[in-house]
């Protein structure tokens, strides 16, 4: 049996811990990995159920969807009450869009959500009605966002 002396079992003892407190951070690490990945894929699927919602108000809406054919081409077009659903609207999905932003610089939404969102944003800006509502409200939304969307799509170009 081995004889150790005291100061011999206190090295022992030290490294010991000191092995203890690397696991322990280890599992640390691991558990802030996983709670991270849930928390972008619980935030990817808000953002997807926000997007379904706005999108069955238009299908479940036959005057709407009307609405918003025409608001895309030209929102001047629009009457002062169709112009008020169309920028309700436009402020849901642009909020949408301005969640998924803020929410991928702080690292809770994917690179394929964000991806697959400027794609949908894209799309909005291709059309006149949009750029005509985001000119119009662009000052009420974040200026990380503002920055963004209008270097993004050349609002100011």
């Amino acid at each position: 049996m081995l004889k150790l002396k005291l100061s011999e079992w206190a090295n022992v003892a030290e490294i010991i811990g000191g092995l203890a407190i690397i696991a322990s951070l280890l599992f640390v690490g691991l558990e802030v990995r996983e709670n991270t990945r849930v928390t972008m894929l619980t935030s990817d699927r808000a953002l997807d159920q926000q997007n379904l919602a706005l999108n069955l108000s238009i299908t479940n809406s036959s005057d709407f969807a009307e609405i918003l054919v025409r608001a895309e081409m030209n929102r001047d077009t629009l009457s002062e009450v169709e112009r008020a659903r169309f920028d309700n609207y436009c402020f849901s999905r642009f909020g949408g869009y301005e969640n998924v932003v803020a929410n991928f610089a702080e690292g809770f939404v994917s690179e394929d959500e964000y991806n697959v969102w400027s794609e949908h944003f894209k799309y909005r800006f291709d059309k006149p009605g949009y750029r005509q509502f985001w000119i119009e409200y662009r000052s009420g939304y974040f200026k990380r966002f503002r920055d963004w969307a209008d270097e993004q799509f050349g609002i100011f170009d």
